[in-house]
């Protein structure tokens, strides 16, 4: 009886001892820190240290789902970890270079990863969105009045590439004022004076500027469309050196890919209407109109087969991808 009394008591004395020991390497792991009382008295207290870790940091991306137009940029940003690879499944559809940007090359969704250096993944949906501008050129009359009306009631924006003049002042103002993207057009459009040298050819835009600020209480979009277009034969003469020295200006500059045909002589709204029919197969369209009656009247039709197609109908702005002839592939 007695030895097991024994080995019962040294059974309790190394629990106890046991015990202890825990208490004091917990109290070893901790550290004091110094904080400040209200009356701004330092005191210590003891906080525990951070339970170490294996896991690795997390990686998030600006946003999980993204629609840009065809032909158009994007960035794609972490706002928590380091991305050191960027992957498109679809490089074809949309491309992301090193640094987390986009080009839309064709319509289409693709999923873009974020990876970090410990094989974390961030995902984004990017869509790449067909799109159809609808611009308009030269000078504003009552038939522009009918196609800002339809538009207003579709619910569509367009670009309008105005040039001058002494009338219908109030028009401009209800094409900046409406929403759609005033852009410049030259002052005259006269091919001999715009287009004679650089300097005339600035002076022209400069003067145009004003001018559009003028009657619209609004500085214009930094947009340009050559008259007549940068393959106009005085404006080619110079080669591209009127586009590269816009572009340097800060002005995106825009031709187009298709044609409404409306300045020809047998135009009417069917005609105009079949030729956007048979030239709209891209991905991308900017279409070419003037401010004629039979264009307003053939708008209704226009933008309700563009929508059929898939399009979405979008003004152009300061982003948008610039197209022009003697700069881009056609």
């Amino acid at each position: 009886m007695k030895s097991k009394s024994k080995i019962a008591l040294v059974t309790i004395l190394i629990g106890i001892i046991f015990i202890q020991g825990i208490c004091v390497w917990a109290a070893l792991s901790q550290k004091p820190s110094e904080v400040k009382t209200a009356s701004g008295n330092a005191v210590s207290q003891t906080v525990a240290e951070p339970v170490p870790t294996t896991a690795a940091p997390k990686i998030k991306l600006s946003s999980q789902e993204l629609k840009i137009y065809c032909k158009d940029s994007a960035q794609l940003r972490t706002v928590i970890g380091y991305a050191a690879e960027w992957v498109s499944s679809d490089p074809e559809t949309v491309s992301v270079d090193e640094k987390g940007n986009l080009t839309a090359n064709k319509a289409g969704t693709v999923t873009i990863k974020a990876i970090d250096k410990n094989g974390n993944e961030a995902e984004c949906s990017v869509i790449s969105q067909k799109v159809a501008y609808l611009t308009i050129d030269d000078w504003p009359n009552k038939h522009t009045i009918t196609m800002l009306e339809t538009f207003k009631k579709y619910d569509v924006k367009a670009t309008f590439f105005l040039a001058a003049q002494r009338t219908h002042h109030d028009i401009y103002k209800m094409i900046a004022d409406e929403g759609h993207t005033v852009g410049n057009h030259s002052y005259s459009h006269n091919y001999e004076s715009i287009y004679k040298n650089s300097t005339s050819l600035i002076n022209s835009i400069d003067r145009q500027n004003a001018f559009l600020e003028s009657v619209t209480g609004s500085k214009p979009a930094m947009v340009f469309r050559f008259p007549g277009g940068s393959t106009q034969g005085k404006c080619r003469a110079h080669g591209t050196t009127y586009p590269r020295l816009l572009k340097e200006n800060g002005y995106q500059i825009f031709d187009w890919t298709t044609t409404s045909g409306d300045v020809s002589a047998k135009a009417d709204a069917d005609y105009c209407l079949n030729n956007i029919k048979k030239q709209c197969v891209r991905d991308r369209e900017i279409i070419l109109m003037h401010n004629k009656e039979h264009t307003a009247k053939a708008m209704p039709q226009i933008i309700e087969y563009l929508w059929s197609q898939g399009y979405e109908i979008a003004p152009i702005t300061k982003v948008t991808a610039s197209y022009c002839f003697v700069l881009d592939k056609k």
